[in-house]
């Protein structure tokens, strides 16, 4: 697949000027397949910090380096949910 500006995608993986602030309770996938990796909810230094569930709560600590891109709705990263 060519990633050229021919892409279905409007935007720029390679964009680092991602307004953190701007993603607080975005949704936060996996690249690859697509994971569930939650909300977000913080944004440390390194880390973003994801949390999944309403009731029985799972917390992500997914480093910034891992972000692939973030297309306005979505904080990809590159990153499985085993691997989170």
């Amino acid at each position: 697949m060519n990633n050229n500006n021919n892409s279905s995608s409007n935007f720029d993986w390679k964009d680092n000027s991602i307004e953190w602030k701007d993603i607080i309770k975005k949704e936060a996938r996996g690249y690859e397949k697509g994971d569930d990796l939650g909300e977000v909810q913080e944004i440390g230094q390194e880390f973003v910090v994801t949390e999944r569930g309403r009731v029985k709560k799972s917390r992500f600590y997914l480093p910034k380096q891992l972000v692939a891109g973030y297309d306005g709705e979505v904080l990809w990263f590159n990153i499985t949910e085993q691997e989170a």
